[in-house]
């Protein structure tokens, strides 16, 4: 797999606040998010992941889990990833 870094804005990386995973999620996201199911209303994305990965930004709902992340949203409605 070819992996690449991914760019987002610094008032995107501003308004996630600190990071618990040190933002790794922007060099190598096919290896290091949960995968996406959908965005619903711009800011929360369903992962298939139900399982809290001790993140702030990360509700578990169901059988998969909303992300909140700004960069993650990000990273999804820019790459697709």
């Amino acid at each position: 797999m070819d992996l690449k870094n991914y760019d987002v804005s610094p008032e995107i990386l501003q308004k996630s606040g600190e990071c618990p995973h040190s933002h790794r999620c922007l060099s190598a996201p096919e290896t290091t998010v949960c995968k996406a199911e959908y965005l619903l209303a711009d800011q929360n994305l369903f992962v298939k992941e139900k399982e809290n990965r001790k993140c702030e930004k990360f509700l578990s709902y169901g059988i998969a889990g909303i992300c909140k992340c700004p960069v993650r949203v990000e990273l999804y409605k820019r790459y697709r990833v």
